[in-house]
C-alpha cells in the first residue's frame, strides 16, 4: 500500500497523499525521536535531493511536498520543525533501480554537496530506503560539516531480499 501511495504521488503527480505521506514521515520522525523530543527545542528536516532534471520531468519535487507536510504534522505533534535544502546533488547518479547494495554505495559515494550548514538536531529525510546508501552519504555529507545528525526517517523501507538459507 505504501509503495502504491509513494509511486502514484512521485510519478504520476497524485498530490493530494502529499499530506498523507507527510504524516507517515512526521510519525517516523516521531518514533526516531521517541521520549527525547521532550528535549529537543526543534528539529531541522533536511530531504534527500533530487536532481533539478527529475524535478523538472516529474514536475514536482514529490520529497520536498511530503517534508513540507511532515513539517506541519509535526508541529501539531508539538515538535517545531523546519525543513532545510541544505543538500544539493553534486553530480548525476545513475538510476538505483537493480542495483545491489555494494554498487548503490557505489553510485552515490559522493553525490552530495551541503548547501548551507545547519543549526540544531538534523533529520535526514526520504521517501523510500532500500540499502540506505543514499541516506548514509546524505549524512556523511552533513555531519562533514559539522552537522548533529540525530538520525533518518523515511516513509517507507523495502523488503530486503536475502538469499535462501541451505
Amino acid at each position: 500500500m505504501a509503495k502504491a501511495a509513494i509511486v502514484a504521488h512521485k510519478e504520476q503527480g497524485r498530490l493530494s497523499l502529499s499530506s498523507s505521506l507527510g504524516a507517515a514521515l512526521a510519525w517516523s520522525v516521531l518514533g526516531l525521536l521517541g521520549a527525547s523530543r521532550r528535549h529537543i527545542r526543534g528539529v531541522c528536516l533536511v530531504p534527500v535531493p533530487s536532481s533539478a532534471a527529475t524535478v523538472r520531468a516529474r514536475g514536482h519535487d514529490p520529497l520536498g511536498r511530503i517534508a513540507r507536510a511532515a513539517e506541519a504534522e509535526l508541529g501539531v505533534h508539538g515538535v517545531p520543525a523546519r525543513r532545510s535544502a541544505a543538500l544539493a546533488p553534486r553530480r548525476r547518479v545513475a538510476d538505483q533501480a537493480g542495483l545491489d547494495a555494494q554498487a548503490r554505495a557505489h553510485n552515490v559515494a559522493g553525490a552530495f554537496r551541503v548547501r548551507r550548514v545547519v543549526d540544531g538536531p538534523v533529520v535526514v529525510v526520504d521517501d523510500v530506503v532500500t540499502t540506505g546508501a543514499t541516506a548514509a552519504e546524505a549524512v556523511r555529507a552533513l555531519q562533514a560539516v559539522g552537522a548533529d545528525v540525530v538520525g533518518v526517517a523515511v516513509v517507507a523501507a523495502t523488503a530486503r531480499q536475502f538469499p535462501p538459507l541451505r
